[in-house]
């Protein structure tokens, strides 16, 4: 066991790896110019398909502010990868929609995610799998 290495800056070097292979893998496939964030909304957006999705949902579902939040949605919309509409019940809210354009980029992102994760994969046995997935459970918990 290597005691004097330190188990976050790993897990952050892995991370950002993975950061840099999936920038590469996106790049190879011309994909849009989204940041991490905006992948990550367009991926909660395809994902909660059932409910309609408004700012405080990903506010909450990011951990993240207000502020930030109204900021990257606005330049999102700039972009044309969302819209807002409003809904009948409370003319205040407005709920977050994928355009085409959006979900063409989630398209792109979801590739690389599922080449990426069968890298990841390919790197392990299937009993290592489990095993990378409960230790990863029980430090998340740890950290909450």
């Amino acid at each position: 066991m290597q005691k004097d290495k330190k188990l976050g800056a790993e897990i952050h070097a892995v991370s950002r790896r993975i950061h840099r292979r999936m920038n590469s893998i996106l790049s190879e496939h011309d994909a849009m110019d989204l940041t991490p964030m905006q992948g990550r909304i367009l991926g909660y957006l395809h994902t909660e398909t059932k409910r309609d999705v408004y700012q405080k949902d990903i506010e909450a579902e990011f951990s993240i502010t207000r502020s930030t939040v109204t900021s990257v949605l606005q330049l999102m919309e700039k972009h044309g990868y969302i819209r807002r509409e409003s809904v009948p019940h409370d003319a205040r809210l407005k709920k977050i929609v994928c355009t085409p354009l959006g979900d063409k980029a989630f398209a792109r992102i979801d590739s690389s995610i599922h080449q990426i994760e069968g890298e990841l994969r390919d790197a392990l046995s299937p009993q290592e799998h489990d095993l990378m997935m409960e230790l990863l459970g029980r430090l998340k918990h740890t950290l909450n």
